[in-house]
């Protein structure tokens, strides 16, 4: 059923023109009138939070090994300013040490990819990441290379023992990046 609305209501028509009245009479350009750009940046920092908090509620389940190198989300990436100087080999060797996904045969087992997980170079122990740069027998005068220069890094030098630091600590550090890249394509070539 059709009901005509503001038409010959007493009340609804006071108000109908109160309302136009108030509308025509106010500078809405210059008062009332907000830029959606002026929104942009507490989008972005709400945006920011949200991200934030679901990043670390997540790292109680999974991500643990990457929120060990990385403190805080980063707005860029850790490698945003060496893409003209590094090769793609390069960062993605980085990357994937950072997160936890490489070659190693005891990441491939844990995958299912692989059936045995014990190192291929040494044939003595698990073949983890840690174990390929930091105990494989087959490596040992590359590894000292690499412990040369590491001692330069900021990551070393924050560090009272003789032994290199864990490698979640080292890749915390991008100036213990390019040591450990040149270890990798001096050993097992890729990861």
């Amino acid at each position: 059923m059709w009901v005509p609305s503001h038409r010959g209501i007493t009340g609804n028509e006071k108000a109908d023109k109160a309302a136009r009245e108030a509308i025509n009479s106010i500078d809405v350009t210059d008062s009332l009138l907000v830029l959606f750009t002026d929104y942009f940046l507490n989008i972005k920092e709400n945006i920011y939070t949200l991200w934030t908090e679901l990043w670390k509620k997540d790292q109680e389940n999974k991500g643990k090994w990457y929120g060990s190198i990385q403190d805080n989300l980063p707005v860029k990436p850790w490698y945003d300013k060496l893409k003209t100087s590094e090769s793609r080999d390069f960062i993605t060797t980085i990357n994937r040490l950072r997160f936890g996904h490489n070659t190693a045969p005891s990441h491939l087992a844990r995958l299912g990819i692989v059936s045995n997980s014990q190192c291929i170079h040494c044939q003595a122990e698990e073949g983890t990441i840690h174990h390929i740069i930091f105990d494989c027998q087959s490596f040992i005068i590359q590894r000292l290379v690499l412990a040369s220069e590491l001692s330069d890094t900021n990551a070393f030098k924050c560090v009272s023992s003789s032994r290199p630091p864990p490698l979640n600590f080292l890749l915390k550090d991008p100036t213990s990046y390019k040591p450990i890249y040149n270890y990798i394509k001096n050993t097992i070539q890729t990861i």
